[in-house]
């Protein structure tokens, strides 16, 4: 390779590398940096706008899909009861949908991975230094658990179970190419995220990182298998979690409950019961529309501040809950939950199809993460907020099944 050519596709490399890096980086350490989160996502945007005009209509037109829930609570200032809250975090939200699909739709796979591991391996190196330790729901005095530098233990443990599966998946990556360097990270960062994972005694991470990990190492291994062999491993896995999903309501709460009891934490003290009886409530009153994006979790809304006070979160802010289903109704009712099931199930039915065919780590990796997002949907909120790591994800692993070639052309072939 020419010596200017080897330089530009090291200059390429590099952007791609930095821009999930900066992305996840900056969400990742909003509460230490603040308002500096907004501008190094937006710059971040502006910068692939800026260097990669020629493809942007290119990968925009791959994920465009994705944009109508962004743009669907931007539209519904027009019945909000928060109109100034729904626009600012609607913008948000579209911004970081945007940044998504860029990191997903716009890069070479390995890039991606590189970029998104190295964010969670440096975090997660920051965190194990100067991360805190916060009061937990435990049955005897003194329970604490870790938060790390985020703004809660279940925050830390969402964070370190995606840190788990970005390390097993660098470490395949690294493995055949003997990229050593990214290898030995890759080894040095599991006892990182599996002690973030355990000690932040986030019980819906703990089960769905399990499960993710297994789908993540048998959909690896199935690589070896003739092309039919693969394929009906991938079928089986997936019919198998499918119903798992469907059947959710009986087994997942009950291994939930005994998970928490097994690390002395009462199950009676989750407070979700609490925070869906109130969602409910408000689903009933305004059941299609909903009340209007971000406009619940507002200062001086009395129910939301009764509920903060209930669940102890004394900043009043980065609350949710805890269901995804809800959180959206609430908001945006049965048409943003419509609109959110249909975009999300037809790039997820793509994204797991091409696996399938050509399961390159880089998307095995996405897969299994979107297995980890799917086993949290019933406890947490995913893929509806606005510089969130997890919907910032969301986004990237659906936008990375709908890549065309021309915008994946470093996609990994081994």
């Amino acid at each position: 390779m020419p010596a200017d050519a080897f330089t530009k596709a090291m200059a390429t490399d590099l952007f791609e590398m930095a821009f999930p890096f900066i992305v996840i980086m900056a969400i990742l350490l909003n509460l230490t940096i603040g308002p500096l989160t907004v501008l190094l996502v937006t710059g971040c945007v502006a910068a692939f706008g800026i260097v990669r005009w020629q493809t942007l209509p290119a990968v925009l037109k791959a994920s465009w899909a994705l944009l109508f829930l962004p743009l669907l609570a931007l539209i519904s200032v027009l019945w909000s009861d928060q109109p100034a809250a729904t626009i600012r975090y609607g913008l948000l939200f579209l911004i970081s949908v945007i940044a998504s699909v860029m990191m997903g739709s716009g890069m070479k796979y390995e890039t991606m991975l590189k970029g998104t591991f190295a964010a969670f391996f440096v975090f997660g190196i920051m965190c194990i230094l100067g991360g805190r330790w916060v009061p937990w729901g435990g049955s005897g005095p003194g329970g604490i658990a870790f938060a790390g530098l985020l703004g809660s233990k279940n925050a830390m443990g969402e964070t370190a179970g995606m840190t788990l599966l970005a390390s097993i998946a660098m470490i395949l990556w690294a493995l055949p190419r003997r990229a050593y360097g990214w290898l030995l990270c890759g080894l040095a960062c599991i006892p990182i995220a599996l002690f973030t994972l355990w000690f932040s005694k986030a019980t819906g991470a703990l089960i769905a990182a399990c499960i993710a990990t297994f789908c993540l190492l048998l959909w690896q291994a199935s690589r070896q298998l003739p092309v039919q062999a693969r394929m009906a491993v991938f079928i089986l896995a997936i019919l198998g979690l499918t119903t798992l999903v469907l059947l959710q309501d009986y087994w997942l709460p009950a291994l939930f409950d005994a998970v928490l009891e097994s690390s002395g934490k009462d199950a009676g003290l989750t407070g979700r019961a609490d925070l869906w009886r109130k969602a409910d409530s408000l689903i009933a009153q305004r059941p299609w529309l909903g009340m209007g994006y971000s406009a619940f979790w507002v200062h001086n809304n009395l129910d939301a501040e009764y509920l903060w006070r209930l669940m102890d979160i004394k900043n009043r802010s980065g609350f949710n809950f805890h269901n995804t289903e809800r959180e959206i109704l609430v908001a945006l009712g049965y048409v943003g939950l419509i609109c959110y099931i249909l975009v999300s199930s037809v790039y997820s039915m793509i994204l797991i199809v091409r696996t399938m065919i050509n399961p390159v780590v880089e998307l095995v990796f996405a897969s299994a993460l979107l297995i980890y997002f799917v086993f949290k949907l019933y406890f947490e909120s995913f893929g509806f907020g606005g510089m969130n790591v997890t919907a910032i994800l969301v986004y990237a692993i659906l936008a990375m099944g709908a890549a065309k070639s021309a915008t994946a052309i470093g996609a990994s072939r081994t």
